[in-house]
């Protein structure tokens, strides 16, 4: 073998040895022998299935995860995944294919809902008719909320929710030939009947890999062939929980009943240091004990074993970025789970997630954001807040008043733009966002911090977020960038809150005060 062809083989190997290299120093056989020890003890015929890593696919956990298992409404992820990558531009959009669809009762859809029950000349409408009527009047978006979610919805119309987006992609079988062609890594994802339909000509499955897979390009922006916005869009109605003391979770579960009964759990949580997700599947076996309630429970009993040990081998990850940042938050701790002390947020929800605003609050968005987070601020405000948004992009600002307009977010509203300034309808801001597009010289960022003050209460909160295209690359340039901002804002009057650092995607936030009215100057 020659030196050159002997350096690619040892290269070659390293890099596998990477890519199956456990992330985070995980303890995998501790947590391999703690799967196996509660499959042992639990009701007999209990299959269990695990994929746990992180989202570029290197594996902490997998127990028998190339193994087909039923999906129940967990496979759902997959589809709305599917739909809006296809259709990126049209999610604000009823398709006229689900018009279409919706005014053919004979589509084999509606086959598994029962339709409308026989009371004599009483016209009654059944689960087929009040699917039908609700699907009809959704967007793409919102179907695939529904699909997710199910929020106020049957579990009829919700299931119907998902067979229509199985209908826009061909059927069953053209779904799982689309999903395979997206990426061979999604091959598990077996699409095979209409959502409540019976199982005994085939089931929808998956393995924990495959979902796994998927979950994870979801996750770090990565599902070929998908545009920032469909990902971004999807991320929003897969996401389960936001608040800053629990950051951002996102999650879809399943559960089925009958033969074979089965509970499938599935999701990614974000941290400053990226994601780490989660496929966690039960099914009962022929001849076994196991039902429901039992499979829930191994559910529950591994997704909590899991999460533990996740979290201890993260912790000193943790530490170890706080005593190199030199910054801590207050009520936060390093062993909270998902891991968040101090630090950033990634992903759709990061922004409300960071801003933190509460009930009544008076928010103003200035600059760029993505809809999804500007609408998570206004649900963290409630009907008594405010959310002021000044965008230079009037298509963004229209579908963001399209959007809010369809959840019944009143409280969301443009501000006036006088020579391309905001003017904030009083009261003043408590909390403000600023998101700048591009980097500022010393000059521009006392500008955009003193327009910044000027909206603020006395004791108001700025938050400033500048987004990584926007600042010079290597460290340096960014530790040199954020001092710049801070004695930008200290000049004015500003005093430093938190702040958060990014692995990827941002740069950097930082949390900015203005002293209450009397207050003097820390």
């Amino acid at each position: 073998m020659s030196a050159r062809a002997a350096w690619f083989a040892l290269w070659s190997c390293a890099a596998l040895a990477a890519q199956e290299a456990p992330p985070w120093n995980l303890d995998r056989a501790l947590l391999e022998a703690e799967l196996e020890q509660l499959e042992s003890r639990g009701p007999r015929g209990v299959r269990l299935g695990l994929w746990v890593g992180d989202p570029e696919g290197r594996a902490a956990c997998a127990r028998r995860a190339d193994e087909a298992f039923p999906a129940a409404s967990a496979i759902k992820t997959a589809l709305v995944i599917e739909v809006f990558a296809r259709r990126a531009d049209e999610l604000e959009r009823i398709p006229r294919e689900l018009v279409a669809l919706c005014d053919d009762p004979a589509h084999p859809l509606w086959a598994p809902l029962a339709p409308r029950p026989s009371q004599g000349s009483v016209e009654i409408e059944g689960p087929r008719e009040l699917a039908r009527a609700a699907l009809r009047e959704l967007s793409l978006f919102a179907l695939g909320d529904l699909a997710l979610r199910g929020t106020a919805a049957t579990n009829a119309t919700y299931n119907a929710g998902g067979s229509a987006l199985l209908a826009l992609l061909g059927g069953p079988e053209a779904a799982s030939q689309a999903l395979r062609a997206r990426s061979p890594r999604y091959a598990g994802l077996e699409l095979r009947r209409w959502f409540l339909a019976p199982r005994t000509r085939g089931d929808n499955t998956a393995t924990p890999r495959a979902l796994g897979a998927l979950l994870g390009d979801l996750a770090r922006d990565a599902v070929p062939g998908m545009s920032r916005e469909a990902a971004s869009a999807a991320r929003a109605v897969l996401l389960a929980r936001r608040s800053l003391e629990h950051g951002a979770l996102y999650q879809k579960d399943g559960a089925l009943d009958t033969d074979p009964a089965c509970r499938v759990r599935s999701g990614f949580a974000e941290d400053r240091f990226g994601a780490w997700v989660w496929v966690i599947a039960a099914t009962a076996d022929a001849g076994g004990d196991a039902r429901g309630p039992e499979l829930e429970r191994a559910v529950a009993e591994a997704h909590e074993v899991v999460r533990e040990r996740v979290r201890a081998a993260r912790a000193g990850r943790a530490v170890a970025f706080e005593r190199r940042s030199g910054f801590v938050s207050e009520g936060e701790s390093a062993e909270a789970w998902p891991v968040r002390p101090a630090g950033a947020l990634v992903g759709a929800a990061r922004l409300p997630a960071v801003v933190g605003a509460r009930e009544g609050e008076h928010v103003a968005v200035l600059g760029p954001a993505r809809v999804e987070e500007i609408l998570a601020l206004a649900e963290d405000v409630g009907a008594e807040g405010r959310v002021q948004v000044h965008d230079p992009r009037s298509e963004r600002l229209r579908l963001l008043a399209l959007e809010a307009s369809s959840r019944g977010l009143d409280q969301v509203i443009s501000a006036r733009d006088r020579d391309g300034l905001p003017e904030w309808n009083p009261p003043l801001a408590t909390l403000a966002v600023h998101a700048p597009e591009r980097s500022l010289k010393p000059a521009g960022r006392s500008s955009a911090l003193d327009a910044l003050l000027a909206a603020l209460a006395p004791g108001g909160i700025a938050v400033l977020w500048l987004d990584g295209a926007a600042v010079p690359a290597g460290e340096l340039a960014r530790e040199a960038e954020l001092r710049g901002w801070l004695e930008a804002a200290r000049a004015l009057g500003f005093e430093r809150g938190r702040l958060w650092r990014f692995p990827q995607g941002a740069a950097f936030a930082l949390e900015l005060r203005r002293p209450a009215a009397g207050e003097r100057r820390r």
